[in-house]
């Protein structure tokens, strides 16, 4: 079928809107028509190729949308139910079956190749091959093949158009708290970076009686943003050092846990630096530098940094608590997102890179 999608023609360029060719899904697979779709950091470090990718290709990996057909095999989904996708996983290997998809020992065969496990490419300009398949989905087009495991069933009344963000952005800032700091009330956690990934963990966070909660960002629009949705201390580093501030004026020693999303070299050490004894830092996003260097200093006494793709949670159960919990809360996250069209993609990203959009939204087409 024909289908309209944003295409990144090589590394570093400009997306160009074309018309391709989607193959029929086949007896495992699931055409889903893609509602809309949102921009997060992997998309951009495959463009910058900080993750290195074959070009052209097709991006996105957060998206909601609509079952269109289903194949032979498939079962537990329809045509016409609304789903989340998500990343992709083997459900097989001893990660999977241990509850641990995001480790799946095929992960990046499932979702960073650019085709299917077998070779055979989902999509295709004229008759030249497009590398697609971007965790499983390739979601900046107007429809998608996904497969049983990284769909998500929703309940109709959820918004499509804003639920994609919860297949990635969200659920990930949420499960690193939830799943790899595990904090008991009183624990104190401090996160870098105001995107739409740290102010889900910090929503979490507040939740679960974290105290203190600090957002740590150079812009205090971002930081003023942080706070509402549950900071309750807030460091510009362009104007203080962080750790300085966290370790000598907000707490007595550091704090337990750090949510590092920006990737920064010197953002991790100021992070490692704001931890107590015995502390954990996690980084969730795409180094791009070509080594980190953290003086010993503040490695010491047990503190530990660990790095994490996607975080450690299983879709099908977490992504409809996470729908649950915002509807419990009453809490809307639509504040802080853009609608864009597809045509309009290279500005969403724009927006994106320079701070003034956390989270831009792609709707397709109808």
């Amino acid at each position: 079928m024909k289908v309209t999608a944003a295409v990144l023609p090589e590394p570093r360029m400009k997306l160009e809107i074309k018309e391709l060719e989607l193959d029929s899904p086949g007896d495992n697979e699931i055409l889903v028509r893609v509602v809309a779709t949102g921009i997060s950091d992997i998309d951009l470090a495959a463009i910058s190729q900080a993750l290195p990718l074959p070009s052209p290709i097709v991006l996105g990996h957060e998206s909601a949308g609509i079952i269109e057909s289903v194949g032979y095999s498939i079962k537990g989904f329809q045509p016409g139910d609304p789903v989340i996708m998500t990343f992709n996983s083997c459900g097989t290997c001893s990660n999977c079956l241990a509850g641990q998809p995001a480790y799946c020992r095929r992960f990046m065969q499932l979702n960073f190749l650019g085709h299917r496990e077998d070779g055979s490419f989902t999509m295709k300009d004229g008759k030249k091959h497009v590398a697609a398949s971007f965790c499983s989905q390739s979601s900046f087009a107007d429809h998608a093949i996904a497969y049983p495991r990284n769909l998500v069933k929703i309940p109709p009344s959820f918004p499509l158009d804003h639920a994609g963000v919860l297949g990635y952005s969200f659920s990930n800032g949420a499960g690193i708290v939830t799943h790899h700091f595990k904090p008991m009330a009183g624990q104190g956690i401090a996160v870098f970076g105001t995107n739409a990934q740290a102010l889900s963990a910090i929503f979490t966070a507040s939740l679960l009686g974290c105290e203190p909660i600090i957002a740590v960002d150079h812009l205090d629009s971002r930081l003023k943003i942080a706070e509402a949705w549950g900071a309750s201390h807030s460091i510009n580093n362009s104007m203080s050092n962080p750790w300085e501030v966290i370790f000598n004026e907000i707490t007595d020693g550091g704090v337990d846990y750090c949510l590092e999303t920006t990737g920064n070299n010197e953002t991790i050490t100021q992070a490692m630096a704001s931890l107590k004894t015995g502390g954990k830092c996690i980084c969730s996003a795409i180094n791009q530098a070509p080594a980190l260097e953290i003086d010993n200093t503040f490695c010491s006494m047990g503190k530990s940094l660990e790095f994490v793709l996607m975080a450690n949670y299983q879709p099908k159960l977490f992504i409809p608590a996470l729908i649950s919990q915002f509807k419990k809360e009453e809490f809307s996250y639509d504040s802080i997102m853009k609608n864009y069209p597809l045509s309009a993609i290279n500005q969403a990203i724009e927006d994106m890179q320079n701070g003034s959009v956390i989270k831009p939204v792609i709707q397709m087409p109808r």
